[in-house]
């Protein structure tokens, strides 16, 4: 029985990671900004943003406004965002 790929739902998981040294909010929603164009662009139903305990403050409260923008800036994907378990920490004890 043969499957037809296109008719399962793909999911894309954006770590929302910065880069060594850089702390711009600018530069992680353009990352983001790319990287759910790229999905659309492939066929992926769904982006999400994960939000890590570990990333500065400032750059975690700035996520839903990302998300909005990844929103705008697209127009078949969906976005949600995803919360992760403090770092480090073992998947036995989260």
């Amino acid at each position: 029985m043969k499957r037809n790929l296109k008719a399962i739902p793909l999911s894309f998981l954006d770590l929302a990671n910065t880069v060594q040294g850089d702390q711009s909010a600018g530069a992680l929603s353009k990352r983001s900004l790319t990287f759910a164009q790229q999905a659309e662009k492939f066929g992926y139903h769904r982006y999400w943003l994960q939000e890590p305990h570990n990333m500065e403050a400032l750059l975690r409260l700035l996520l839903p406004f990302s998300s909005v923008m990844l929103l705008q800036s697209t127009s078949t994907i969906r976005v949600g965002l995803v919360a992760s378990c403090a770092q480090p920490c073992s998947t036995y004890y989260c």
